[in-house]
């Protein structure tokens, strides 16, 4: 199976903003992540603390597809 590099929201979000100019906040994009509105990454909420990981390779196909 291909390691896919796995990255912030913090980074993601300034990835988008530099791709196609969306105003989107971190905060903004792991709440998208954990509704389901964004493909490219997974939310995990425990008892304690929440996870949010963003999959590069899905972020960059997902960019590519709304060019």
């Amino acid at each position: 199976m291909a390691q896919d590099k796995i990255i912030n929201a913090k980074e993601a979000a300034e990835i988008l903003r530099q791709a196609l100019g969306m105003h989107i906040t971190a905060d903004t994009l792991r709440d998208g992540i954990s509704q389901g509105q964004f493909s490219f990454g997974t939310y995990i909420k425990t008892e304690k603390s929440c996870v949010c990981y963003v999959y590069a390779r899905l972020l960059e196909q997902w960019i590519a597809e709304r060019r």
